[in-house]
């Protein structure tokens, strides 16, 4: 059993990793980093394959191997086979997110894009919601993997049904494919695209793919101008605290107070309304960076006052000072100190996953279209 009690076997207790807390070197958290460096991994690695292979093909391939990954971490028994599998895992699972985002923005007009942009990920919140429900029937981790690949299988055939990216397409030089995309869009949505509009529309394209003037731009560009090298360094900060608080925030919902299912259920359902929000914040008065700007404010208050809150009694940390505190004391100050800490806390992944959709659309919108 776990600690608390509410799981049959966890990879922690399966590992002998709740022995190592006192250690220098944590091996719970050093697979949790691990997991996190894969997320890093898939987005560089598949970015790439994507515009190589194509959007359809680099989303089909991350989201097969994905399947995979998790399908063999049932059998692991060993946590170093379970560490790296799980960094696999985790660099396929965000590829697809990546190719997803540019997939999805390369499908829609520009008066759609912030919007969409926006909402694309809320099937993951919903997944997190899902988790919840599937980790509460299944109290062993490798039946959660398990789960995963069944939940997953029904969506591959899907795949086969997309239509690829025109404007990758284009990009390629297939335009006979990218016109016949275009047609079917238009056969299949009642829209009245013709040859005259297709026409027009490759005229402006191939004009802004022959500018020579994007040739020679490159990663080291970001920094040579004084004006890109203090936009780089500001919005790499800005990615930096938002990714911490939003990961830090989610990954720990089992150690607010109550349900950890329906904690863990309540942070997938604050990140969709979050995202609901966020294009209203867009198009306020504060725009971009006075939004960003606020929400940073609010989730660190929220932060801090959850802290704070959750330390009000002083029965928490230390085992000397819980053994002089009165029992019928403790309980009554953890009950309300730890509500409140939990829902300030919930307080602050809202603001993140917020910020999290605003500074996507902020940071494209920053640079030039060349350097974008």
């Amino acid at each position: 059993m776990s600690p608390k009690n509410i799981f049959k076997n966890t990879a922690i207790t399966e590992f002998n990793w709740l022995c190592e807390e006192n250690s220098s070197i944590n091996s719970s958290e050093l697979s949790i980093s691990i997991f996190m460096l894969g997320l890093l991994f898939g987005a560089i690695l598949f970015g790439k394959i994507s515009d190589k292979i194509g959007r359809k093909q680099g989303l089909l391939l991350a989201f097969t191997f994905g399947l995979v990954t998790n399908f063999f971490l049932y059998f692991v028994s060993d946590p170093i086979g379970f560490t790296i599998l799980r960094f696999f895992a985790g660099a396929f699972a965000h590829a697809c997110v990546v190719i997803s985002y540019v997939y999805v923005i390369e499908q829609i007009g520009p008066s759609w894009r912030t919007f969409i942009g926006s909402q694309h990920l809320q099937f993951f919140e919903l997944g997190i919601v899902v988790l919840s429900i599937i980790g509460f029937y299944n109290r062993n981790w490798h039946d959660v993997q398990l789960a995963f690949f069944w939940l997953g299988l029904p969506f591959l055939p899907m795949f086969f049904a997309l239509p690829k990216s025109t404007r990758w397409l284009y990009s390629k030089g297939r335009t006979k494919e990218a016109r016949d995309n275009l047609k079917l869009f238009s056969e299949k949505t009642n829209c009245s695209i013709d040859d005259n509009f297709i026409h027009k529309f490759e005229e402006k394209f191939f004009a802004a793919e022959t500018d020579t003037s994007c040739e020679s731009f490159g990663f080291r560009d970001l920094f040579k101008n004084a004006k890109l090298r203090k936009i780089t360094i500001i919005m790499c900060f800005n990615w930096f605290v938002t990714s911490m608080v939003y990961y830090g925030l989610g990954l720990n919902a089992g150690s607010l107070s109550g349900d950890i299912f329906m904690n863990n259920a309540l942070c997938g359902v604050f990140d969709a309304i979050a995202k609901l929000v966020a294009p209203l914040f867009l198009r306020s008065k504060l725009g971009r960076r006075g939004s960003l700007c606020f929400l940073f404010v609010v989730g660190g208050i929220c932060c801090l006052g959850s802290m704070m809150v959750k330390r009000r009694s002083g029965c928490f940390d230390s085992a000397e000072i819980a053994d002089e505190c009165e029992i019928q004391e403790r309980i009554k100050s953890e009950n309300w100190t730890e509500e409140v800490s939990k829902w300030l806390a919930l307080g602050g992944k809202f603001c993140s996953s917020a910020t999290f959709t605003i500074v996507y659309v902020f940071t494209a919108e920053l640079y030039p279209t060349c350097i974008r």
